[in-house]
């Protein structure tokens, strides 16, 4: 994209990851950032966030420095290019009965729209040392709990990646 698509700003006014922010402040009490924080608006930086601590190694990396941060005991997670995203996305998430969990529109995995707790993370910790970085891996070891969405929300789920993406 040629910017941290974090800080991209929308036809709204508002950055991406306002969109997502506004999405899970409906159904998560508390929401952590992790990664870089560059292009997060300062109408977010009152929220906490964690550095990763293994650099170049994508959303596992990500996940690793949120299951290791005591910040909690299960997580939501999600990326932060769903310009469209809405609350009732996540609220299966939320609402599930236990960790580990993610998304499934029309047959596909979304591996990035997930609930993860810390019994995960010795798994996630050897993924990395084995540079095993695709999010796959760590759902097919764990069986995850496959949650439908619902076909009105297809479209919720469409992640900004081009330039293209955002008309």
């Amino acid at each position: 994209m040629g910017t941290p698509k974090a800080g991209i700003v929308l036809a709204d006014g508002k950055t991406m990851i306002e969109h997502v922010y506004d999405a899970l402040r409906q159904v998560c009490d508390r929401i952590v950032l992790v990664g870089h924080a560059e292009g997060v608006p300062d109408s977010l930086k009152h929220l906490t966030q964690l550095h990763d601590h293994y650099l170049f190694c994508g959303p596992m990396g990500a996940l690793e420095t949120l299951l290791s941060s005591n910040e909690d005991y299960e997580y939501l997670i999600t990326p932060c290019d769903l310009a469209g995203v809405v609350p009732a996305v996540y609220r299966p998430l939320a609402e599930e009965a236990s960790a580990p969990a993610l998304l499934m529109p029309n047959d596909l995995i979304e591996h990035l729209i997930a609930r993860y707790s810390v019994r995960e993370l010795p798994i996630v910790r050897r993924l990395l040392e084995n540079k095993m970085f695709a999010m796959r891996h760590l759902t097919e070891i764990t069986r995850a709990r496959r949650i439908s969405v619902p076909e009105h929300l297809h479209h919720a789920l469409h992640n900004i990646n081009t330039p293209a993406d955002l008309i």
